[in-house]
């Protein structure tokens, strides 16, 4: 078998030759997806990806990508602790919690390098010879050595760093004409008073699909206030033009850091790992850039009066910038955007203020070590809306959530087509045994065309009479209408399941996949366990009790889990000018 971590042109080629000797090629990535050659060797199954392998995963998918990335950087967080914790303390001024909360999430264990890791264990534990044709970054080889996993080739790495170099080459000079366009958009401020706000929203304000998610809790409507949109500094940190256009269009300030400039690097620490620890002295070396970088930033005018800094997406925000602003005594707001993500091992932040949905969440934030928060503060979901709505027994669906994917490269061992096309089929068996009930499926539906056997399922769903899908009542209905007049939810693990339970909804969690047993439940359950289903049988019995109206099954409603209160209007701005005030 050849595992080929990238696939681009030369490497499809060489694929067409080795499976005219009969070799087993599969893939993690395709840097090609149109190209002809690659859609021929794919339908002629020549060439498969990893997730259609048949391989089981012992434990669930929770621990799979939390407990076993959460073990793997720590390893590597601790090697370079040892080799370099001192000077980065010292020239960064940062307590040793500080420091191993910025180092986990700038080397965090990738998925991709988890699943490529698994994969390999389990190839080697059947005795099936393979060879990984792939390069590994200077993160991964990191993390790789110090946790002894030898899965990076002298060989390819030499043949990888050449083909980057020549490709990088090739593009020079449009990356220089880029980069000259987006400089001069580094950031618009168009009023003479500075902000005394910075907020980052990550990727702007509004997300998911015909932006249908806001990220605007922090917003006071006085037209006053510092937290005022139009008075607020908005940040990011990644460049591109679509966000310079949604700002543009809605007339909102805003800034985006430009990468580290060569300048930043010196000076260079030198010292015996860079003969010995190359990838560790590049690292820290990299790491000390951006720290000045962003320092250096945070030192000009810009944001001389900058006092609070609020957070939209909590989980992907950057330590570093946090460290930085709070070295500069900026108050730092964050908010929880998603329920599980208090259990989550690989969640990391460093932040003065923090608001939590419940306090299930804050008790489980405080037990992660790479958790930094002092002062939290409930706050409940304010992802959720109540909107009114009619009752419309036409609508009265099993309404059913599956893991949507846009294409072949977002594949993953738990989340993949294969595994959707036994989700559909679970859901199309249903279908013939509740043959008087309808079922709705939401689901996207972009990538029916990128599989033969899901479009397959696809047309098998259509086919059956009490099968509709979402996409073609949604010029008719609001999708709120319908789930709120929804009989029952049947979903994949996501955050329907808690927003389902503050609605106070029938809900089936679809825990299982062909090569998951449990994908959640033995870690976050709700307080619920009944609702998870772990087999089609199960399923299936979940289904007949909710249609039948059988009691249900009685249980403690848990006041820690904020989907069990009543309140949902949490002031926060109130919160906010509070903590203004105490600055003062």
């Amino acid at each position: 078998m050849i595992i080929f971590r990238r696939l681009n042109i030369p490497l499809i080629y060489l694929s067409y030759i080795l499976s005219k000797f009969k070799f087993k090629i599969v893939f993690i990535k395709c840097l090609n997806l149109d190209n002809y050659l690659f859609k021929r060797l794919k339908k002629e199954k020549k060439i498969i990806h990893f997730s259609d392998l048949d391989f089981e995963v012992k434990f669930s998918a929770f621990h799979f990508f939390c407990v076993h990335g959460e073990k793997f950087t720590t390893k590597a967080i601790n090697l370079v602790i040892k080799n370099y914790g001192k000077i980065l303390k010292k020239t960064m001024s940062a307590k040793n919690k500080e420091l191993k909360a910025i180092l986990f999430q700038k080397l965090m264990f990738s998925e991709e390098l988890l699943q490529i890791w698994y994969l390999t264990k389990y190839l080697k534990e059947k005795k099936i010879f393979f060879i990984l044709v792939g390069k590994f970054n200077y993160k991964e080889i990191i993390l790789l050595k110090s946790n002894n996993l030898k899965l990076h080739s002298f060989v390819f790495q030499i043949i990888g760093n050449f083909y980057s170099i020549i490709f990088k080459l090739s593009k020079l000079n449009y990356l220089r004409f880029k980069k000259l366009n987006l400089e001069k958009k580094k950031f618009f401020l168009k009023k003479k008073n500075f902000a005394k706000v910075l907020f980052y929203p990550h990727h702007t304000t509004q997300y998911g699909e015909q932006s249908i998610y806001k990220k605007e809790f922090f917003y006071s409507k006085n037209k006053k206030s510092i937290f005022n949109k139009y008075n607020i500094l908005h940040v990011e940190h990644e460049t591109n033009n679509k966000f310079v256009k949604f700002y543009q269009k809605n007339k909102l300030q805003f800034f985006i850091h430009p990468k580290s400039s060569f300048k930043s690097l010196f000076p260079l620490i030198f010292d015996l790992n860079f003969f010995f620890n190359f990838n560790q002295w590049k690292f820290v070396n990299i790491l000390n850039a951006s720290f000045r970088s962003y320092k250096k930033e945070f030192e000009t005018e810009l944001f001389k009066e900058i006092k609070i800094c609020l957070i939209g997406n909590d989980y992907s925000f950057d330590n570093l910038t946090s460290f930085i602003l709070k070295k500069r005594k900026i108050k730092t707001i964050g908010l929880q955007n998603r329920f599980v993500y208090s259990k989550w091992k690989i969640y990391s932040n460093i932040l003065d203020y923090f608001f939590a949905m419940d306090n299930y969440s804050i008790n489980n934030f405080k037990k992660n070590r790479y958790n930094l928060i002092k002062n939290y503060k409930i706050a409940g979901n304010q992802f959720v809306v109540n909107k009114k709505t009619k009752k419309n027994k036409n609508l009265d669906f099993i309404l059913c959530y599956d893991y949507s994917l846009p294409n072949i490269n977002d594949q993953m061992i738990d989340v993949s087509f294969k595994n959707q096309i036994n989700f559909y089929s679970d859901i199309y068996k249903l279908s013939k045994i509740y043959c008087k009930n309808k079922f709705l499926i939401k689901s996207k539906f972009k990538n029916i065309h990128e599989d033969d056997l899901l479009l397959k399922m696809y047309k098998k769903l259509s086919s059956r009479k009490n099968i509709k899908f979402f996409h073609s009542f949604k010029k008719k209905f609001n999708f709120d209408d319908i789930y709120r007049n929804s009989k029952v939810i049947i979903t994949k693990p996501s955050s329907i399941v808690d927003i389902s339970l503050f609605y106070n909804k029938d809900i089936i969690v679809h825990d299982y996949e062909r090569n998951f047993k449990i994908l959640q439940k033995t870690h976050i359950n709700y307080g619920r366990e009944e609702m998870f289903a772990n087999s089609f049988d199960e399923l299936n019995l979940r289904l007949k009790k909710s249609l039948n109206k059988f009691k249900k099954n009685k249980f403690k409603k848990n006041d820690q889990f904020y989907f069990h209160k009543n309140k949902i209007n949490y002031d926060i701005i109130k919160e906010l000018i509070s903590i203004e005030k105490n600055l003062n």
